[in-house]
């Protein structure tokens, strides 16, 4: 039996806020699937983005991109206002202007992160994902204090990912890291609803993985952190993004 489906990334959906998420847009484009008999929907990476802002070229194999989250879910569930919501929405356009994208919408999602930590037992959630979380957490943080991503040109104790280097990042750091913790947590629970919620109309969703890594972050840490997963222990050896979307 034939089936069909429709090849649409998160970010391609119509959104108030510069980008598709997966909040109320993505949950109509799947009622649109059910309704019109599709089987399939197909996504391009989900990964945090790297140079150009590409999927393809991610600085994480592993990491979600915080920008697919939905502010409207987050509003739902209390930990966003009504103004701050409306201060997000940005003027309707046939492009993304990721630089506004990441002005508004990044200063709500940051600051719902913030309150939800008051709820959320976060230092869990980074340990049970230690493995591939704390080298990408170590990069952003990196990243920012040095206010570039080239990780070739940070001060050599900065080059190489490590247990100790994460502790002392986590002391010198702590409420950053675990806000941008908190969004990779909330990324993946939105997904796996909207997931669940496809489910139940007989719908999968599924996507491609980026080949490679953006050089910026390939060589930071462990491999592991950016590449190496293919490994021999079931599906851990899938970045979480795609175990998410094969269940």
């Amino acid at each position: 039996m034939k089936k069909s489906g429709i090849l649409l990334h998160i970010s391609s959906l119509a959104t108030e806020y510069g980008i598709g998420d997966l909040g109320p847009a993505a949950y109509r484009f799947a009622d649109y699937l059910e309704n019109n008999a599709h089987s399939y929907w197909q996504v391009l990476p989900l990964n945090h983005c790297g140079y150009g802002n590409s999927p393809y070229n991610p600085i994480s194999a592993f990491a979600f991109d915080k920008f697919l989250i939905s502010p409207e879910l987050l509003f739902a569930e209390g930990y966003l206002s009504e103004q701050e919501l409306s201060d997000a929405k940005l003027p309707a356009g046939n492009m993304i202007d990721v630089q506004a994208v990441i002005k508004s919408k990044g200063k709500v999602l940051e600051l719902a992160a913030e309150r939800m930590l008051q709820d959320t037992d976060i230092d869990q959630y980074i340990e049970a994902n230690a493995w591939h979380l704390k080298p990408y957490l170590a990069f952003c943080i990196i990243s920012e204090v040095q206010q570039s991503s080239e990780w070739y040109l940070w001060p050599k104790p900065y080059r190489q990912y490590s247990d100790e280097l994460f502790l002392k990042l986590g002391q010198d750091y702590k409420d950053r890291l675990r806000i941008l913790a908190m969004l990779q947590k909330v990324c993946e629970d939105q997904l796996t609803r909207l997931k669940s919620y496809l489910s139940q109309s007989g719908i999968a969703l599924f996507g491609d993985i980026p080949s490679i890594s953006a050089m910026k972050a390939l060589k930071f840490g462990r491999i592991r952190s950016s590449l190496n997963w293919i490994r021999t222990d079931g599906d851990s050896a899938l970045p979480v993004s795609l175990r998410m979307l094969f269940r």
